[in-house]
């Protein structure tokens, strides 16, 4: 199982990911993370970088392109590329993965994700 542990953070870093993280679903609080898979087991966190810089520009409402170029560009490119990575790897090692991309600019309420149901 180390060497599946070890195979999953490389793909995952190697997709641009900052920190991967693994916890037992019996810690997690929040009954939404058995919701949509129930018979899950683990829990696999991947955190990437948001470069300050993007936002700035954003937030003082100066250059607005860096939310094109940057900041949709890591949140609807990046991140569910390495996620598919990831649950490719664990696939291919006979598991079943389930990504989730959980984000306030997908859904506003504190509910799953709203498009699983559509």
């Amino acid at each position: 199982m180390k060497e599946l542990k070890d195979k999953l953070i490389a793909a995952l870093k190697k997709s641009a990911a900052d920190l991967v993280a693994f916890g037992n679903i019996e810690r997690m609080t929040d009954p939404a993370v058995k919701k949509l898979f129930p018979e899950a087991k683990t829990v696999i966190c991947v955190a990437f970088r948001q470069l300050r810089g993007t936002r700035r520009g954003i937030e003082d409402g100066t250059v607005f392109y860096q939310y094109s170029t940057s900041v949709e560009t890591l949140e609807e490119v990046m991140i569910p590329g390495a996620l598919l990575r990831g649950c490719a790897v664990l696939e291919e090692a006979g598991f079943e993965a389930f990504p989730q991309k959980r984000q306030l600019l997908v859904s506003n309420d504190d509910t799953t994700n709203f498009e699983v149901d559509y």
